[in-house]
């Protein structure tokens, strides 16, 4: 619905010139025609229509696909194929993120810069996966971390089979497959 501007008589001039500040703005944001939606005025308000594009089948090599867990280890996970009903036979290797790994972080000290101070933070991780402790030298603090949400056996998960790989190898074989972190799981204090 569009609003007309107002007119009153001389001695209001003012508050019609401030009425017709607000009748600008209201007009400024209704809703207009546009690719990908329609609009319908009623009697009752608008209606907003959205139309739900075509998406095409995804390409080869850029598939997701479900995983209930078996296991999980220190750089990876096991899962089998799920579809929400059926359960895969066979359990496939799963790369955790870069981030949630033991390798490339365990006995490593990572300087951080907070706002052009640096702190240099040490990660010893411990022997059952999913665990840690952060430590920082200069102040001798010690926080003990673990991934939240954990991994769980019967999780669902999301993985993928990106170009380039997963930088992650078992037993001498690359995993193809990496968990998209769909839950957002990161490191947390307990």
């Amino acid at each position: 619905m569009k609003l007309h501007r107002v007119r009153l008589s001389r001695p209001l001039g003012r508050v019609e010139r401030e009425l017709n500040k607000v009748v600008e703005a209201v007009n400024g944001n209704r809703l207009a025609q546009a690719p990908g939606y329609r609009l319908h005025r009623t009697s009752d308000g608008t209606k907003l229509e959205v139309e739900v594009p075509k998406v095409e089948p995804a390409e080869a090599g850029s598939s997701v696909q479900q995983y209930k867990l078996t296991a999980i280890f220190d750089d990876y996970i096991e899962g089998k194929t799920w579809d929400g009903t059926n359960l895969g036979t066979t359990a496939v290797k799963i790369a955790k993120p870069w981030r949630l790994r033991k390798t490339g972080w365990h006995g490593v000290a990572v300087t951080y810069n907070f706002n052009g101070t640096n702190f240099v933070i040490s990660y010893t991780y411990l022997a059952t996966p999913g665990f840690r402790t952060a430590s920082r030298a200069a102040t001798s603090t010690t926080e003990n971390q673990a991934i939240i949400p954990v991994y769980s056996v019967n999780d669902i998960i999301y993985a993928t089979e990106p170009e380039g790989g997963t930088l992650v190898t078992v037993a001498s074989t690359a995993l193809t497959w990496l968990d998209l972190n769909v839950d957002a799981r990161e490191w947390a204090r307990y």
